[in-house]
């Protein structure tokens, strides 16, 4: 199954070649960088989460021809990563997306090309730290301590039939992670120009300065809206019983909406802004939502701007959690700032990788009968295929 994924990565998406370009960072290598990044993105995509798991494989002879030679040792495979660093690979990961794009691969949700953009915390440590460390001070039991932190900043594309991995950007000391957020929504524009209309984002995003960084790109923005005591909150709800509320069943939920089309309580942002509330009743749970957004009424309805809002979920459910709990993104393979950066985003090449060959390569009958988990378990198997099994290869 695994060399079956890696001819399909380098048929369909150029993997290998992409992997032989990346620019060598030695005068005098013993072994081609190729190699070593070919080696990092076999363990990735079997989901080992450990250099030294990746280097116990190599009596497999058959990824012999595949690596071209022996196998790198996991100190190489570590300085491999700080050498290269994520520049890179964040090309290698836009133009792969870029190519899904130009195939058709990936339908938009609701008809929209969206961001999702949203923070996440890879690792704390009490006592390790590099000079991309994040530092706060914590109370514990015995008192006041240290913590050294990374933080990124990860774009997702909610999409059909598989959510997308766009680019990560780490939180730099003494910025906050909005600033992270709009250095990568800058670059994200930069190489996929005119093709988002949306950015999704928590409430932590519903900032004046954030809003006019997306209206500079010639983005909109559709975030979550909190705290009762603003004032764009209380002129909303205010302006809630002047209007009547939408109705509509999605999935088995009962939604009751109201579209506020126009408030001027956010007096710190100098464009026109939207709430919309969704009161929404699963069997006996109700919850409340509440967003703002600069989605103009003429184009986009309020049923549409609900399940973008929901579509956030996304970068939860289908990002973070999957890539930390079953990809290891959150393991620290080497630490130093280019090291996890270039980590996180090899991570990411893996997993879109891996999806594209799930979603369009295995065939309908296999998919229903294994999950994503089944293929992942398999892809690992093979790796540690021995010379003495003579079971021939039919995935």
């Amino acid at each position: 199954m695994l060399r079956r994924l890696w001819r399909y990565g380098q048929k369909r998406l150029g993997m290998q070649g992409a992997l032989d370009r990346t620019p060598e960072y030695r005068q005098r290598p013993r072994i081609p960088v190729a190699r070593i990044m070919r080696v990092l993105l076999l363990m990735a995509l079997a989901q080992l989460g450990s250099l030294r798991a990746m280097r116990t494989t190599s009596t497999a002879s058959r990824w012999r021809a595949a690596l071209l030679g022996t196998m790198p040792s996991d100190d190489t495979l570590g300085r491999g990563l700080d050498g290269v660093g994520p520049l890179p690979l964040r090309r290698t990961l836009a133009r792969t997306v870029a190519r899904l794009l130009g195939m058709k691969a990936l339908r938009p949700r609701h008809g929209v090309w969206a961001i999702i953009l949203d923070g996440h915390e890879s690792h704390v440590s009490p006592t390790r730290h590099c000079p991309g460390c994040l530092m706060r001070r914590v109370q514990t039991k015995t008192g006041e301590r240290r913590e050294y932190y990374h933080r990124h900043v990860m774009a997702m594309l909610p999409a059909e039939p598989y959510c997308a991995v766009l680019d990560m950007e780490p939180q730099r000391p003494g910025e906050d992670e909005v600033a992270a957020a709009s250095r990568l929504l800058r670059r994200i524009v930069r190489r996929f120009p005119r093709q988002f209309h949306v950015v999704l984002t928590d409430a932590l995003y519903a900032r004046a300065d954030f809003v006019t960084v997306v209206r500079q790109q010639h983005l909109h923005l559709l975030t979550v809206l909190k705290q009762e005591e603003r004032i764009l909150m209380q002129e909303a709800r205010a302006l809630r019983a002047l209007v009547a509320p939408i109705t509509f069943s999605r999935a088995g939920v009962q939604y009751r909406v109201w579209d506020i089309p126009r408030c001027s309580g956010w007096a710190t942002c100098p464009h026109d802004v939207r709430v919309i509330f969704s009161e929404e009743r699963d069997g006996d749970t109700v919850t409340e939502w509440v967003w703002v957004t600069t989605l103009p009424v003429a184009q986009y309805s309020a049923t549409t701007i609900v399940a973008l809002g929901h579509d956030r979920w996304c970068i939860e459910n289908h990002g973070f959690n999957e890539l930390a709990t079953y990809w290891h993104a959150d393991h620290v393979y080497r630490h130093t700032p280019r090291a996890i950066a270039a980590a996180i985003l090899l991570i990411l090449l893996a997993y879109l990788v891996f999806h594209q060959f799930y979603w369009h390569n295995l065939r309908p009958d296999l998919r229903a009968t294994a999950t994503k988990l089944d293929i992942a378990r398999q892809l690992r198997a093979d790796l540690y295929y021995l010379p003495g099994d003579d079971q021939p290869d039919t995935s």
